[in-house]
C-alpha cells in the first residue's frame, strides 16, 4: 500500500522549491555587469562574432576570442543580433534540481510498488540516489541546451541611413559593458 503522506510531502517540497527557484531573482538586487554576445553582419557580407564591449554614436566595439577589440562603424552594419549569455548557469542549476527531484521521486515510487515490499531499504536508497543523480545530470544538460529559449535578445536590421544608425546606437548602448560600468560607478553610494 502506498504512503500518501510521503507523496504529499514530496509534492509540496517540489512545488515550494520550484516556486523559490523561479522567483529568487526578484528577492534581491543584483549589481553585476552582464555579458552579451553579439553577431554582426556587415554590408560587405563579412560576419563578426564576439562580446559587446562598447558602443559610441558611430562605432561598435566588439571583443573577439583573443580579447582584441574590433571597431566596427555602425553605418557599415547590415544586421546585429544580441544574445544574453548570462542565464545558462542558473538554468543548469534549476534543471539539475528539478531533474533530480522528479527522477528521484519516480525511483521512490518504483521502490514502493515492489511486490510485498521485498526490496531492502539499502537497495531502495541506492536506487533513489542513483535515479536522483541521473535525473540531476539529465536536467542540467536539458537546462544548458534550453537556456536559449526565452532569453532576452533582439535582431536589428539596419540600412545605413543616419536614422537607422542612431536607432542601433540607442538599442545597443544599455547592453554595452562600458555603459553598465558607468551606471554602476555613478550609482548611489
Amino acid at each position: 500500500m502506498r504512503n500518501t503522506t510521503v507523496d504529499r510531502v514530496l509534492f509540496t517540497l517540489i512545488l515550494y522549491l520550484n516556486l523559490l527557484l523561479s522567483t529568487s531573482e526578484g528577492f534581491a538586487q543584483h549589481y553585476e555587469i552582464r555579458a552579451y554576445k553579439i553577431q554582426v553582419l556587415m554590408d560587405s557580407g563579412e560576419k563578426l562574432k564576439g562580446m559587446l564591449s562598447g558602443v559610441s554614436e558611430s562605432t561598435l566595439y566588439v571583443e573577439d576570442k583573443r580579447r582584441d577589440i574590433i571597431r566596427i562603424p555602425l553605418a557599415a552594419i547590415r544586421k546585429a543580433k544580441l544574445i544574453d549569455v548570462n542565464n545558462v548557469p542558473s538554468r543548469m542549476i534549476i534543471g539539475a534540481i528539478l531533474g533530480g527531484l522528479v527522477i528521484g521521486y519516480v525511483a521512490y515510487l518504483g521502490n514502493s510498488r515492489s511486490p510485498g515490499g521485498s526490496r531492502s531499504p539499502v537497495l531502495g536508497g541506492i536506487s533513489i540516489a542513483l535515479g536522483a543523480g541521473a535525473g540531476a545530470g539529465f536536467g542540467a544538460l536539458l537546462g544548458k541546451f534550453t537556456a536559449g529559449i526565452g532569453r532576452a535578445h533582439f535582431v536589428f536590421r539596419a540600412n545605413g541611413d543616419p536614422k537607422s544608425v542612431a536607432q542601433l546606437y540607442h538599442l545597443l548602448e544599455p547592453y554595452s559593458e562600458t555603459f553598465q560600468k558607468d551606471v554602476l560607478n555613478n550609482g548611489p553610494n
